[in-house]
């Protein structure tokens, strides 16, 4: 018996390290594609000035946003771009943010203050405003942003005209994501690099199928637009910002997508515990398309993919130890790239597999949010999985 169990422990370790092997190839194939589109990711780069400068329309929706409205506002309010109109709309806020709006606007004419009183049924309440907003927006360009984001004073005049020279009806830019702690920087950087992997920028322009969207910075020709089916197209989209790409290049909008960390910056929640209780929102609907077996299948590989390097580390060559170090440089090598090209923290980069099992558990606390609640709780409105799935636009 002790013989037979020692070849048993033996057989069940070579196909540890074969597994290991293959799972570290894979590691190995992601960190140079990750790298590959990191050098490529596009960068927002300024037009020259003397470029004429057409109105834009900024809808900015909020819903208690006290804490973070007035410091992006005033941001907006002191733009160079001499044609700016404002669109906010306060969402039924019950924080304070009624009265800031109505101050602010009282303070500057280019403010247009709405203020929802009531989510009408088969919306979410961000696209809502959205959508009210936009229909109280004026000119050429309809900027779609989030109640937190701070601008250069440039960057409207830049971005416009930017989108006039380059041809574009669809610019969208990823701002600067300052940290609080080192696990909020980790996952940050992880959704980066999930992100990079999951969306080749470089291409959307030219490829027809592609799309990318962010809330913080989703710029529109407004006659492209208004060929669209609008908002309502995407009242119970929960990926509002892809879904607005969606929208744009289902009607042959010319896309941009890209970064932009010189002229936007944000506060990506306080901490790692509000983050997680933030994406409880978003997570088990994008990544998870409202299936828990697909969330269960993400999930499992992720963990797979990051336990068997780490006891591949404590087998013998040849399929042990040297794949596993092999997936250690891999990840250095990314967070080299990551650093030289876009200034990321390179030991954040270097922790991905944490990063990407604290994005595991931010999943899993999504999917079983839904499940108690019968749907998505978000500020206060339950909105059912049913409606949500009935609504859903965006296949990532």
């Amino acid at each position: 018996m002790g013989k037979a169990y020692t070849e048993g422990v033996s057989v069940a370790l070579e196909w540890i390290a074969w597994l290991n092997a293959v799972t570290c190839v894979g590691w190995i194939v992601v960190t140079i594609l990750a790298c590959y589109r990191m050098v490529r990711l596009p960068v927002f780069v300024a037009t020259q000035d003397g470029i004429a400068v057409v109105p834009v329309s900024v809808i900015v929706p909020a819903c208690n946003e006290a804490a973070t409205l007035e410091p992006a506002l005033r941001s907006l309010l002191a733009q160079d771009h001499p044609d700016v109109q404002i669109v906010l709309v306060d969402d039924r806020s019950t924080d304070g943010t009624t009265d800031l709006v109505d101050r602010l606007a009282a303070d500057d004419a280019r403010i247009t203050p709405i203020h929802v009183a009531e989510l009408p049924d088969g919306w979410l309440g961000k696209v809502h405003a959205l959508h009210v907003g936009t229909a109280h927006a004026t000119a050429d360009w309809l900027l779609f942003t989030d109640a937190d984001i701070r601008f250069e004073p440039q960057t409207l005049r830049q971005t416009v005209s930017f989108a006039e020279a380059g041809g574009y009806d669809h610019v969208s830019l990823i701002p600067y994501v300052e940290s609080t702690s080192v696990a909020h920087r980790i996952l940050t950087e992880t959704f980066g690099v999930v992100l990079v992997l999951a969306i080749p920028m470089h291409r959307v322009t030219a490829d027809p199928r592609l799309y990318f969207g962010v809330g913080a910075f989703n710029l529109v020709r407004r006659e492209v637009f208004e060929r669209t089916e609008g908002f309502s197209w995407l009242r119970m989209e929960v990926a509002d910002d892809m879904g607005l790409a969606v929208l744009m290049k289902r009607h042959g909008a010319r896309a941009f997508a890209g970064m932009a960390w010189e002229s936007l910056r944000v506060q990506w929640y306080d901490d790692l515990g509000q983050m997680m209780r933030g994406l409880e929102k978003n997570l088990f609907a994008t990544a998870g398309h409202l299936s828990w077996l697909r969330t269960l299948v993400i999930a499992s590989v992720i963990v797979a993919a990051v336990v068997t390097p780490a006891v591949g580390a404590f087998l013998p060559a040849p399929f042990g130890w040297p794949f596993s170090l092999a997936v250690l440089a891999g990840l250095a090598l990314l967070a080299a790239v990551s650093w030289r090209v876009h200034g990321s923290n390179p030991l954040s980069v270097l922790c991905l597999p944490f990063g990407l099992l604290l994005l595991t558990y931010a999943m899993i606390r999504s999917a079983l949010a839904y499940s108690r609640h019968g749907g998505a709780m978000w500020r206060g409105t339950l909105y059912p999985t049913a409606q949500l799935r009935a609504g859903h636009r965006v296949k990532l």
